[in-house]
């Protein structure tokens, strides 16, 4: 019955769970204990693999458990970040957990179903991301700690500029609700990265960056329990096996 009772009620459940993480990310934020705030990141991301497989148990995709897990650590060692062993260790992590990203949507990608205005709008979108990460890049080479760190730095920047592209292709081929709702939670937490990166090297000052990205990354956690909710077609369904 407590089962059946939060099936049910999934959606005030995570809603609820959202409003929580957000005041406390608040109020640690603001009684300018950082690393705490860095910790709940990861702790937020751990929360949610909880819910992940506690709702679906043993269908659980095996490439979305290990990029929620490699993604939580990675969050969590961000505590050291100013120690270059550490922060380089995260990147590495936060590198491979959007691998098992591209791993669970890159086989569902039908590249032959891409028309020629629908390859027009990706290359330019590409283009565009390409180009702004290589402004980053450009302005983060100098703030990071060592070269194997701003070499996962960039890995993982195009990393996740490719599971987006990958994400908008996965919607393009299955257009579901379903596609349409995990292509969001992809792109929330692009820009949740995007907008910590900016916060963290004081690209653009004030705490706005800080709670957008933060925001960003709660709402993108609950796309991804909202996913699984949503009835798909067999061949819609993310690839699940690592190996």
């Amino acid at each position: 019955m407590k089962t059946s009772f939060f099936h049910k009620n999934y959606k005030p459940i995570i809603t609820a769970l959202a409003v929580l993480f957000f005041i406390i990310s608040f109020f640690v934020y603001y009684q300018e204990n950082f690393e705490h705030y860095r910790l709940l990141r990861g702790v937020f991301c751990f929360i949610f693999l909880g819910l992940l497989f506690f709702y679906n148990k043993k269908n659980t995709n095996n490439n979305i458990f290990a990029f929620l897990a490699c993604y939580g650590l990675s969050s969590v060692l961000t505590i050291w970040y100013e120690n270059n062993i550490l922060a380089t260790l995260s990147m590495v992590l936060n590198f491979l957990s959007f691998l098992f990203l591209i791993r669970a949507l890159l086989p569902k990608i039908n590249f032959k179903k891409m028309n020629v205005f629908f390859s027009i709008i990706f290359i330019v979108m590409l283009a565009i991301n390409g180009y702004l990460g290589y402004l980053l890049m450009d302005e983060l080479q100098d703030m990071t700690l060592s070269n194997s760190h701003f070499i996962f730095l960039v890995l993982t920047s195009m990393a996740v500029i490719f599971s987006t592209f990958l994400a908008l292709l996965y919607n393009h081929v299955y257009n579901t609700k379903g596609s349409l709702v995990f292509a969001l939670f992809v792109f929330l937490l692009f820009f949740a990265d995007v907008f910590r990166a900016v916060a963290y090297y004081d690209i653009v000052s004030g705490d706005f960056t800080v709670h957008i990205s933060r925001t960003l990354l709660i709402v993108a956690l609950c796309q991804l329990i909202h996913y699984t909710f949503i009835k798909k077609e067999k061949d819609e369904l993310l690839y699940p096996h690592i190996f």
